[in-house]
């Protein structure tokens, strides 16, 4: 997934998807009306400002660059959007929570579910979301560390050699006995998966 949004959907059409995805967050920004909201609001934005900046280097960077270098944190880039849809539907709850507590007719249950929203809220703004600035960073530097790393590199001198491909494939197999769904058995193994193979 995090390859082929990369790779392929977020160039799709010219970015037309994401600049929607912009124009329609931007209105739920601009919703933010209490101190708090704003607040999360311009967290957001600025994280939002970050990523599209981001997106286009990696763009420029792949008419130029091997492939295999700009894509090789896609995780990063998944990691970094997906967090920005969340947020955004936290910024939205939070919009609407703020919009209640407003209203003093409402009940003391209510409140206290609405209180709830917010707090929940004020977490991901304060301990989720910051945690994609180190995705940025690894994109933007395109990052070799784990393109770069060799199999053969975990197994030190000496050091007991990594399991056959048949005792890997027998634990799978043993995994699939094991499946309470009719359509993965032993008798009924992974396409490709030839049991007398060595």
């Amino acid at each position: 997934q995090a390859l082929d949004l990369l790779g392929r959907k977020i160039w799709q059409d010219r970015s037309h998807g994401l600049q929607l995805m912009m124009q329609r967050l931007q209105v739920d920004l601009e919703a933010a009306t209490t101190s708090r909201c704003q607040q999360w609001a311009l967290s957001l934005s600025e994280t939002l400002q970050r990523a599209v900046k981001v997106t286009q280097d990696l763009g420029a960077a792949l008419q130029k660059e091997s492939p295999d270098r700009v894509l090789a944190n896609a995780s990063c880039y998944l990691h970094l959007f997906g967090h920005i849809s969340v947020a955004w539907m936290w910024l939205r709850q939070a919009n609407v929570a703020e919009a209640r507590l407003a209203d003093t007719g409402i009940t003391e249950a209510d409140r206290n579910f609405l209180e709830g929203k917010l707090q929940a809220a004020q977490y991901f703004f304060h301990w989720e979301l910051p945690t994609v600035a180190q995705d940025i960073v690894l994109l933007q530097n395109r990052d070799d560390t784990c393109l770069e790393m060799r199999g053969e590199w975990f197994w030190a001198s000496g050091a007991a050699k990594p399991p056959t491909a048949r005792l890997a494939k027998s634990a799978i197999l043993n995994q699939t006995e094991r499946c309470p769904f009719g359509h993965l058995s032993a008798r009924s193994p992974s396409p490709g998966l030839d049991e007398n193979a060595p």
